[in-house]
């Protein structure tokens, strides 16, 4: 008897050690990060200036060379992201900055999105809000972002 409780609270351990190893491994992937993702050094967001004016949904329509190029960068997150730019204002320049946001249709301004694509440095930076959770991609940290995307208001609210 005692042989099969102690086979039995081994199995339960294994079955749970593996369980929250999977549950690790899914939380490690839901916030992005710049380190861990292979950013081509291809050019492509340099080109970003020819989208100010235009609407960021738009901006970065995934048929585009600079839609695809920020879409294999941020892989998965890509649409979610993207989708939060549908209600918007007009791709912007700020310094070296090309300065996009948005928020999803019917959220209330809850689900936003913004962006910053640097052309000095070919990077871009990009933020988003999902069922109330943040996520951040080109930066570890909120006080990391560009001060372009710093000055939007439910980010300045974030940082506080």
């Amino acid at each position: 008897m005692r042989r099969q409780n102690t086979r039995a609270l081994l199995i339960w351990f294994v079955v749970g050690a593996a369980l929250s190893v999977s549950a690790g491994m899914f939380f490690e992937h839901e916030q992005p990060r710049a380190e861990k993702v292979k950013i081509p050094r291809d050019g492509v967001l340099r080109t970003a200036e020819a989208q100010v004016g235009r609407h960021p949904h738009d901006a970065l329509d995934p048929t585009t060379p600079l839609g695809a190029s920020i879409k294999l960068r941020m892989g998965a997150f890509f649409e979610r992201f993207r989708e939060r730019l549908i209600v918007a204002s007009a791709v912007t320049r700020e310094g070296a900055y090309i300065v996009g946001s948005g928020n999803l249709p019917h959220s209330g301004g809850i689900d936003t999105a913004a962006f910053a694509i640097d052309q000095n440095r070919d990077t871009l930076v990009a933020i988003w809000q999902e069922d109330q959770r943040l996520f951040l991609f080109g930066v570890d940290r909120v006080d990391q972002l560009p001060e372009p995307l710093k000055k939007i208001d439910w980010v300045d609210s974030e940082r506080r």
